[in-house]
């Protein structure tokens, strides 16, 4: 069974990381709550009509998107806005469901607070037990990878965290143990994905 990722609006912003299934789990991964402006109660007589909200899921990659060969991989309907973060999260799996991607995106108000919170995201890799250190890798801003081991050892994770305009992307690989992903295929998604919410959120608003 597979358990999606949360997301939890909190203040502190952490993010928090992992996916479960056969091969892969995804855990809940939290973030500053109240990074948008909620605009002053007025009158209902003056108050203008309510913008709707943003629809980020067109900022994940799709399952196409990620070519191994001899494999592929499928995935349920993303999620908009989880648990009420602005924002969007899916989770791929591949045909045997021995490999599996965690996508999250929270799209906060503006470049600079994404900056603030980039370094809180970057800290929660420590949810990965590493096998090596972390390292900078270039894929949008300030991004870090660790590979290493789920807290439960079951599985291995290899986990990537980067700052694209006034977001925040967590992308997690998980596959057996002995199989990590390796650091250069999780930079290329990690380059395909930061391109999709560059592209997007300069047509979003």
């Amino acid at each position: 069974m597979i358990v999606r990722a949360g997301l939890a609006a909190t203040v502190a912003g952490v993010l928090l990381t992992g996916c479960g299934g056969p091969g892969a789990v995804l855990e809940p991964m939290s973030i500053p709550g109240g990074t948008e402006t909620t605009p002053s109660t007025t009158p209902a007589t003056t108050s203008p009509t309510a913008a709707a909200p943003v629809d980020y899921t067109p900022l994940l990659l799709a399952p196409g998107d990620v070519y191994v060969p001899g494999d592929g991989y499928s995935a349920p309907p993303p999620i908009r806005d989880p648990d009420g973060v602005h924002g969007a999260e899916e989770l791929m799996t591949n045909g045997d469901q021995t490999r599996a991607i965690g996508i999250t995106i929270v799209v906060l108000p503006d470049v600079a607070t994404a900056s603030a919170e980039l370094t809180r995201a970057q800290q929660t890799l420590s949810t990965v037990v590493p096998t090596e250190p972390s390292q900078p890798v270039p894929v949008g801003t300030g991004a870090i990878a660790v590979t290493g081991l789920a807290h439960d050892s079951s599985k291995a994770v290899t986990a990537l965290v980067f700052g694209e305009g006034r977001s925040i992307v967590r992308i997690d690989f998980y596959s057996a143990v002995g199989q990590p992903t390796p650091v250069d295929f999780a930079i290329g998604i990690g380059k395909m994905q930061a391109l999709a919410v560059r592209v997007g959120l300069t047509g979003s608003g």
